[in-house]
């Protein structure tokens, strides 16, 4: 089941998601400024710096990203072992070795570039991220919300 939600600001409700969107857990800002009333909202509980995060809490953003990669390329994998059975690409019947290994090989290339995938984009989140915790006024406004 997914979670959606119509984020708003505080003070004049106006939606900064646009309408419902699915829940959103990264590396960010953990705050919002409203642009029609310029209200600060806190964003601190989906959304937060990388190095403000905990060990644990950089663990659990990990293996929740990983596991949810690897469920993803499981599912794919229903389609395409129906599409690979009816193509009967494989034509000894004797032993199903070829097409198990084939399966798997599809598998862990789909595993493959969705990791790469996922770290090359955690990589440009965490250099963002280091980037503003390296300017002075942000990392004070942070100490001013009580964010850091």
């Amino acid at each position: 089941m997914v979670l959606l939600v119509n984020q708003k600001c505080g003070a004049c409700k106006k939606s900064f998601t646009g309408g419902y969107v699915q829940v959103y857990s990264g590396i960010g800002p953990p705050f919002v400024t409203c642009e029609r009333c310029g209200a600060v909202n806190n964003n601190s509980g989906s959304v937060s710096e990388w190095s403000l995060r905990s060990t644990l809490e950089k663990g659990i953003f990990l293996f929740e990203h990983v596991f949810s990669i690897i469920v993803r390329c499981v599912l794919w994998m229903l389609p395409i072992t129906v599409l690979l059975a009816t193509l009967d690409i494989f034509e000894s019947h004797e032993t199903d070795g070829p097409f198990i290994l084939t399966l798997v090989a599809v598998f862990l290339c789909l595993v493959s570039f969705g990791l790469l995938r996922f770290f090359m984009r955690l990589k440009r989140a965490i250099q963002s991220s280091n980037a503003r915790m390296q300017d002075a006024d942000y990392v004070a406004e942070l100490v001013r919300l009580g964010l850091a």
